[in-house]
């Protein structure tokens, strides 16, 4: 009996800490994760109806603190044309996890109708591109935002259903953003997108994959030390979740004294070293 009850507390605790590749349960209807960066601090709003099956990834891997300590690994913000293009992340700084959650594919979205458009300040799940690169498949943790206009991507499969928001100042702005959903105005996402055109840019595309996967931080930071780091990811507001009723809530006092509290306080310190 006691090794049954050990076994369960270890799978118990892999599932909290996110190394588990398991199909992730079905999340909120709307969220809000807080990005803490080396850049700065931004808010994004997700939304299951765009996209329920990125959503419910999204929201296990923020839960579980899978993104915490990982790099800004593929910034590019002049692609091939000229233009701005994306920034991505979403590889952990321990490769096991990486290999955990990498084994555990995404489908295609069955409507990708409802999704938004890839255009500036939109947030998807990278995926692989098929042979002729018509279409695309198997997205699993990486995730970019666009810097630009990229809506081409949305025919391929690439599915939009966050939007990044600037960090808000009180619990009752935090509230309004959870209630009523992204401001997309462009006064908005200019200045939500601040931290993210600070992000390292200068070594693009050009990095070794399969030694990301395989050594993660250990690898990056030895060979390309001066990417921009995500220092967290976390939800810091939730609504109409599994069994609420429908309800709207938040993060408890306690748990938003390291999350959203700390956002505020890092969105300030980053705006007067602006």
């Amino acid at each position: 009996m006691a090794m049954q009850t050990m076994v369960c507390l270890v799978v118990a605790l892999a599932l909290v800490v996110g190394i588990s590749g398991a199909p992730s349960p079905r999340g909120p209807d709307r969220f809000v994760v807080s990005m803490r960066m080396s850049t700065g601090a931004a808010l994004v709003v997700a939304e299951r109806a765009r996209a329920p099956l990125a959503a419910d990834r999204m929201y296990a891997l923020a839960k579980g603190g899978v993104f915490d300590d990982s790099r800004f690994f593929r910034v590019i913000r002049n692609d091939t044309a000229g233009t701005a293009f994306v920034a991505q992340w979403g590889t952990p700084g321990n490769p096991e996890v990486t290999a955990r959650w990498l084994a555990d594919e995404l489908p295609n979205e069955v409507d990708g109708s409802v999704a938004y458009s890839n255009t500036r300040g939109t947030i998807a799940f990278g995926a692989e591109y098929s042979e002729d690169r018509s279409s695309t498949c198997c997205r699993s943790i990486e995730m970019y935002i666009n810097y630009a206009d990229n809506s081409r991507l949305d025919a391929l499969g690439f599915t939009a259903f966050a939007v990044v928001q600037p960090p808000v100042a009180s619990q009752a702005q935090l509230d309004a953003l959870l209630a009523d959903g992204p401001d997309t105005t462009r006064t908005t996402l200019d200045m939500a997108m601040a931290p993210f055109e600070a992000l390292y840019a200068g070594y693009g595309e050009n990095f070794d994959w399969d030694a990301m996967y395989a050594s993660g931080n250990a690898y990056l930071d030895a060979e390309r030390p001066l990417m921009s780091h995500l220092l967290s990811f976390e939800v810091v507001a939730e609504s109409s979740a599994p069994g609420s009723g429908g309800k709207t809530t938040t993060m408890a006092p306690a748990e938003r004294t390291a999350s959203t509290l700390t956002l505020v306080a890092f969105a300030l310190l980053y705006s007067q070293e602006a």
